[in-house]
């Protein structure tokens, strides 16, 4: 992507803008390690065209022992804050067995193993 022109819809024609931006945004395992999360996800559903994926580990899982986590979410907690159009879940060996959650979802949707689930991936739709 070096050289390519970077370009904000706010501030340029739509065409124009769009010709730059990408289709979708993946942001895998990231949010929970950015302070500002809120306007973080607001930013990238901005830019993403199509949509924006955001997994990150669920905290009834991980218990936030990473200590350059600035936090981590339960499922609850990530839906109330980012209402995502969806959430998909993990089963403890990874993304390629994977699970959508009913809508609206909840704690109690724990895992093939009847713990919490690992992780989990908001999809918006944009």
């Amino acid at each position: 992507l070096a050289g390519r022109p970077k370009t904000r819809t706010d501030t340029c024609p739509t065409i124009y803008c769009r010709r730059f931006l990408p289709d979708v945004i993946t942001a895998i395992d990231v949010i929970e390690h950015v302070v500002d999360d809120v306007p973080f996800i607001e930013e990238l559903k901005r830019l993403a065209t199509k949509a924006l994926y955001v997994s990150t580990p669920n905290f009834l899982r991980s218990y936030a022992r990473n200590q350059h986590h600035a936090r981590e979410y339960t499922i609850t907690e990530f839906a109330e804050t980012f209402h995502p159009d969806e959430i998909w879940v993990s089963y403890p060996d990874g993304w390629a067995f994977r699970q959508q959650l009913p809508w609206p979802c909840g704690e109690a949707f724990n895992s093939p193993d009847g713990d919490p689930w690992p992780h989990f991936c908001g999809v918006f739709y944009v």
